[in-house]
C-alpha cells in the first residue's frame, strides 16, 4: 500500500467526461488499498477566460492590491473543479472532499500572481485518507497573511510536489495529455521519442527553455526534497516518464531539444559592468511586477557587452518606456526590440562531453542558410536563438541528427 500524489491538468479534466474519467483513474487506485490524495486545475480554457475578464476590467493594473484581485480572481477555477471531482467520486461510493489553499492551509510568501510556498499543513489530508478516504485539493493557490496567491502558470504541479513532500508521499504522479516527456514536442517533430527516465536537472533544463510537460518551479522543488516523480498519461494507459536524481538510460547524448517562440525579445548595449547592469534591469522590471525569461550576457570586449531577455509580448511597450526611464541606472546606450525570434535548446551530456558539439550544431544550422544568435552554454544545455521562420526546420535537422539517428553518441 502507498501513498500517492495524484495531479491532473486542465485537459486531463477539461469537461464533466474527462472529470469523471480522472474519477475513475483515482478509484483504480483507491481500490488497491492505496492512499490518495488528488490535485486539480482548473478546467480547460478557464484560467484564460478568467485573464481575459481581467483585462476588460484593468488591463495596465500591476500594483500590488491590483495583484492581488488578479490572484482572487484566477484561483476560483481550481475550485470548481476540486468541487466538482469530489461530487464525482461521492457518486462512486468514495468518501472525498475539496480542499482551497487556507483549508490547509498552504502558506506562500507575498510574491502574487507568482508566489513561492513557505509551509503545509497536510492534517486535515491525512484524517481523510486513514478513514478511507479522497482529499481533492486545489492547484495553482496558496494563502498570504489572509489573502489568496497563486503559484505560477502551471502551479498545480508545484501544488502536488509540495503536498507530496508534506505527506512523504511514495510517489507523485502528474497527469496530462501526453504519456510522458518527449525527447522534443510530439506535436512539432512527429519522430519524437518518449523518454522513459530523465534527471531533475535535465528536466529542469527543459521546463525553463519551453517544455510544456512540467512546471520547472515543481521539478526544482522535486530535487530539493527528493520528490519521486512521474508523468502519465490521463487519456491512455501507458507507461510514463519518472523524474529522478540520476539521469536518462538512453544511449543518445542528447537527452531532448526544448523550443519556445519568444513573445518578446530585448536587447541592450551596455558599457560598463554586465554584472551591475544585470542586477539593475531585474530589479527594475521585479519592482515593477514585470515577469522575464531569463538574462543572457554576451560579452564582446571590457568596455561592449550586451544583455539579451524574452518578456511577454503585451509587456513590450510599458518595458521599453520603463527602461528608458531607468536607463541611467541600468547603465545602457542602445535599447533593440523584435518579435520575430525562437529558442531553441539541446540539453544532455553531449554539451560538454563531445568534442566538436557546438560547431556540429552551428554547422546544421548554416546548412539551412540561417544563423544562431545569442549562443549559451550550460552545465546541461545549449541554447541559441533563431529567426521564427526557422524554427520547425531547424528542430527537425537537429532531432534527426542528434535524436533519431544518434550521431551524437
Amino acid at each position: 500500500m502507498a501513498l500517492i500524489v495524484q495531479k491532473f491538468g486542465g485537459t486531463s479534466v477539461g469537461d464533466m467526461a474527462r472529470i469523471r474519467h480522472v474519477a475513475e483513474i483515482i478509484k483504480k487506485e483507491h481500490d488497491q488499498g492505496h492512499h490518495i490524495t488528488a490535485v486539480v486545475s482548473a478546467m480547460r480554457g478557464v484560467t484564460d477566460q478568467l485573464v481575459n475578464f481581467i483585462l476588460q476590467a484593468n488591463p495596465t493594473s500591476r500594483e500590488d492590491e491590483s495583484l492581488q484581485e488578479h490572484d482572487t480572481i484566477l484561483a476560483a477555477g481550481e475550485q470548481v473543479t476540486a468541487g466538482l471531482l469530489a461530487l464525482c467520486l461521492q457518486d462512486m461510493g468514495i468518501p472525498s472532499r475539496s480542499f482551497l489553499s487556507w483549508q490547509l492551509p498552504l502558506e506562500t510568501d507575498d510574491n502574487f500572481t507568482n508566489a513561492n510556498a513557505t509551509s503545509v499543513n497536510t492534517k486535515e489530508l491525512q484524517m481523510l485518507m486513514s478513514q478511507g478516504g479522497v482529499p481533492i485539493v486545489a492547484g495553482f493557490q496558496g494563502i498570504h497573511k489572509g489573502r489568496i496567491t497563486t503559484l505560477g502558470r502551471g502551479g498545480s504541479d508545484a501544488t502536488a510536489v509540495i503536498l507530496a513532500h508534506g505527506l512523504k508521499a511514495d510517489l507523485c504522479d502528474i497527469y496530462t495529455d501526453v504519456s510522458g516527456v518527449f525527447t522534443a514536442d510530439p506535436r512539432v517533430i512527429s519522430k519524437a521519442q518518449k523518454i522513459p527516465l530523465i534527471s531533475f536537472d535535465e528536466m529542469l533544463e527543459l521546463s525553463n527553455q519551453g517544455a510544456k510537460v512540467l512546471q520547472a518551479k515543481s521539478v526544482a522543488l522535486a530535487k530539493k526534497h527528493q520528490v519521486r516523480l512521474r508523468v502519465l498519461s490521463s487519456f491512455e494507459n501507458a507507461s510514463g516518464t519518472e523524474v529522478a536524481l540520476h539521469g536518462n538510460t538512453s544511449p543518445h547524448q542528447i537527452t531532448g531539444i526544448a523550443h519556445h517562440f519568444l513573445d518578446a525579445w530585448v536587447m541592450l548595449k551596455v558599457g560598463g559592468d554586465p554584472a551591475y547592469s544585470s542586477e539593475k534591469l531585474k530589479d527594475v522590471l521585479e519592482a515593477h511586477r514585470f515577469t522575464l525569461q531569463g538574462i543572457t550576457t554576451m560579452i564582446h570586449d571590457t568596455t561592449r557587452s550586451e544583455l539579451h531577455f524574452a518578456i511577454r509580448r503585451a509587456d513590450l511597450f510599458p518595458v521599453v518606456s520603463l527602461l528608458k526611464a531607468f536607463q541611467g541606472d541600468i547603465a545602457f546606450s542602445e535599447i533593440t526590440t523584435t518579435y520575430e525570434m525562437a529558442n531553441i535548446t539541446l540539453v544532455g551530456k553531449a554539451v560538454h562531453q563531445k568534442h566538436g558539439f557546438v560547431t556540429d550544431v552551428l554547422k546544421h544550422i548554416k546548412n539551412l542558410h540561417t544563423k544562431a544568435e545569442v549562443l549559451v552554454i550550460g552545465a546541461h544545455k545549449f541554447s541559441f536563438m533563431i529567426p521564427e521562420q526557422y524554427a520547425t526546420q531547424v528542430l527537425e535537422t537537429l532531432h534527426q541528427h542528434f535524436i533519431t539517428t544518434g550521431h551524437s553518441s
